[in-house]
């Protein structure tokens, strides 16, 4: 069964499982959101690695190179943002995944040149939605990313009008 972590003001179900998930990034300059976010998928069997900039985060990549998801709010303090950090990893040799959060649903708008692997979640969502997101997510990274000028990877289904 499961087990009940506090941590903060929140409580999260600990499901006691020797399954590993995976390694996520979790980028969020709100340190609730952080702390809530890293506890949520370590509770759910992900090793979680917290950063609070896109700086950060490439250290962290640069650190773990078994982080193969990174969850990454689209702003972040000052000029930092994950559309900032999505342009980064899109430019680099990392071979993850990305899904970029934020409250704003006007920003999935906002980041046409994101890495070809990666989805937009609107916040706020559940602890569900979010782990359907990661797993869809690592399924994008196991596809081939798109030729240059072709807006779609080789076998992806066309968008529909």
């Amino acid at each position: 069964m499961g087990r009940n972590v506090y941590r903060g003001a929140s409580m999260f179900t600990v499901f006691d499982t020797e399954r590993h998930m995976g390694a996520v990034l979790v980028v969020d300059d709100e340190v609730t959101v952080l702390e809530a976010t890293t506890a949520m998928l370590s509770a759910s069997g992900y090793d979680t690695y917290p950063a609070r900039s896109s700086a950060d985060a490439l250290q962290a990549l640069a650190r773990h190179p078994a982080i193969d998801v990174v969850v990454a709010d689209v702003t972040l303090a000052g000029d930092d943002s994950g559309v900032l950090l999505a342009r980064r990893l899109a430019h680099s040799a990392w071979p993850g995944a990305l899904v970029l959060v934020s409250g704003d649903s006007e920003a999935g708008l906002h980041t046409e040149d994101r890495p070809p692997h990666s989805l937009f979640l609107a916040k706020p969502y559940s602890r569900r939605t979010l782990l359907h997101a990661i797993d869809h997510a690592r399924q994008l990274g196991k596809q081939p990313a798109a030729a240059p000028g072709n807006p779609r990877p080789p076998g992806a289904p066309a968008r529909q009008p």
